[in-house]
């Protein structure tokens, strides 16, 4: 086993996608077999900017009409950030606003989306 030192600079350039970065073994010793793993790949993602994204949510009956689900803000802000939460007919069935909050970099809203029981008996999942 061997450290191989890697160099990460926060250059905190907004808007810049990830990063890759490649590692491979390029010499064979004669007496060494290496294995088809030669090469790996080290992803660099950028945080530069605010990122919001859900936590995995779930599933839930029809008949309890609401449904739980958490927003994470992941980085620390400046000035507030809203987001609006869209149906899959592009609704706006929330809007979430994080607030800065000095050396704070993770940040959860709690939402409860609310969706009525159309009392079908035999339905498919939706």
């Amino acid at each position: 086993q061997q450290i191989v030192p890697v160099q990460i600079v926060n250059d905190s350039v907004s808007g810049e996608p990830d990063q890759e970065y490649d590692l491979s073994l390029s010499e064979e010793p004669s007496d060494v077999e290496v294995t088809p793993y030669r090469s790996t790949t080290i992803v660099i993602e950028d945080l530069d900017e605010a990122r919001v994204r859900f936590l995995p949510g779930g599933s839930v009956l029809e008949s309890s009409e609401m449904f739980t689900l958490t927003v994470v803000l992941e980085r620390e802000i400046s000035s507030p950030v809203s987001v609006n939460i869209t149906d899959e007919n592009g609704t706006v069935v929330d809007t979430v606003t994080f607030q800065p909050i000095p050396d704070q970099s993770t940040q959860q809203r709690v939402i409860t989306i609310t969706f009525p029981d159309d009392n079908i008996a035999l339905e498919a999942n939706e």
